[in-house]
């Protein structure tokens, strides 16, 4: 059936933008007409309309220049620069080349009477389901820009978050791995010649490094073995992790880690009630706006208890109840929830939810970063000091031999 693209206006003068199959343009403008909207643009989609998901999706556009073409559209709209010319301008300014051809893309379609969130659907990998939607929803109110400028804050928050964790390990995460080399590099090529001089000389080797000796002589004769170990034990665990139930277990554990699972609970519950406000915002209603959030949820034990939430509405149950009996969210979350769904102010709840979670997760990382790089560096020194004591101790042994 052939789908038109239609703009119109209802009895208050409000605008609407949408697509309708139909078998002919009559049908569309007559059933437009009995719901109360009379149209005032309508044109046939091609038939590639609906855009199948584009090769160039594939390559990588970075979240951060995400956020920049987001502002940069919502500040070219609300300037009044039309809509082709505003994606005329951000495509021949942008540096990324994959993203050019993408908007490119995007440029031509809206060019060719498509609207803005099936050209931008075509591309997923770039422009998620939260996105499209909220386009969607933005144009069909005719509240694009302010859509657009919620949606860059949104993903503002989440690029920030991003950094912040990104910053808080790449220091431990290079110190380890810096341990890792010198303590390998001396225990295998260092520590095996220097203990064969010292055998040669007779002199007694102390328990510290006999263990390390040992560690080296095992690494050297089952190095193949364990790699290949490792390698069919990690490939298992991987598969395994792809399966709904391995990736079910693996949050399951997540949120049971000590300090850690319930940092990461928070940030969970901070980006899925700031997307779900956001998308009430746009006038999303609420079962369809909880079914975008489910789907940029990537914790499943999160994603389980929000698709029953979300069955419980659609049968008239309490959302904020079966949220409880979940035992998944913190009280906090879930009575400030409960508040909202009683009171008719969930968007309003779901924000200052999303507000407070925030503020906690950024308190608590700057708590606890503070602490965990000094604990890190304890463990990594004891470490590489053992295996350096384990070097000096028979040449201090071989020095008092030699004085006495």
């Amino acid at each position: 059936m052939p789908v038109f693209f239609y703009k119109a206006r209802d009895v208050r003068g409000q605008k609407v933008t949408d697509t309708l199959e139909a078998e002919s343009p009559e049908i569309v403008v007559e059933q437009l007409w009995q719901q109360g909207y009379c149209v005032t643009v309508l044109n046939p989609c091609p038939l590639d309309s609906k855009l199948k998901p584009s090769l160039l999706s594939i390559k990588r556009v970075r979240l951060s220049e995400l956020v920049i073409f987001t502002r940069q559209f919502e500040v070219l709209l609300r300037a009044g620069v039309p809509m082709n010319r505003a994606l005329w301008v951000l495509q021949r300014q942008t540096t990324n080349r994959w993203l050019k051809a993408i908007l490119t893309q995007v440029q031509k379609e809206v060019q060719g009477g498509n609207p803005l969130h099936l050209a931008l659907a075509a591309h997923p990998s770039v422009f998620s389901t939260l996105y499209v939607e909220m386009v969607k929803a933005g144009e069909q109110g005719g509240i694009l820009e302010q859509v657009l400028d919620n949606l860059a804050r949104t993903l503002q928050k989440e690029l920030d978050l991003r950094n912040k964790i990104r910053a808080a390990l790449l220091y431990p995460g290079l110190l380890v791995f810096l341990a890792l080399v010198v303590v390998v590099f001396l225990v295998t090529v260092i520590l095996p010649g220097f203990i064969f001089t010292l055998e040669q000389m007779g002199t007694s080797i102390p328990l510290p490094t006999r263990v390390i000796m040992g560690l080296s002589r095992w690494l050297r004769e089952f190095f193949w073995f364990l790699a290949a170990g490792t390698g069919i034990v990690g490939c298992g665990l991987i598969w395994y992790m792809q399966t709904p139930k391995g990736k079910y277990r693996r949050d399951q554990l997540l949120l049971q880690i000590p300090v850690g699972g319930k940092l990461f609970l928070r940030i969970a519950t901070a980006r899925f009630t700031g997307l779900w406000s956001a998308l009430l915002a746009c006038g999303i209603p609420v079962i369809q706006a909880l079914e975008i959030v489910e789907g940029t949820v990537t914790n499943q034990v999160l994603k389980e208890a929000l698709m029953r939430a979300r069955q419980a509405i659609i049968e008239g149950g309490s959302m904020a109840y079966l949220l409880y009996s979940t035992g998944v969210l913190e009280n906090m979350a879930v009575q400030m929830i409960a508040v909202g769904e009683e009171s008719g102010e969930l968007e309003k709840m779901l924000a200052q939810v999303a507000e407070y979670y925030e503020s906690v997760v950024n308190s608590k990382v700057a708590t606890l970063i503070p602490l965990f790089e000094p604990a890190l560096i304890l463990v990594v020194s004891v470490i590489v000091g053992f295996v350096v004591l384990s070097i000096f101790l028979p040449v201090l042994e071989v020095m008092y031999t030699v004085e006495f």
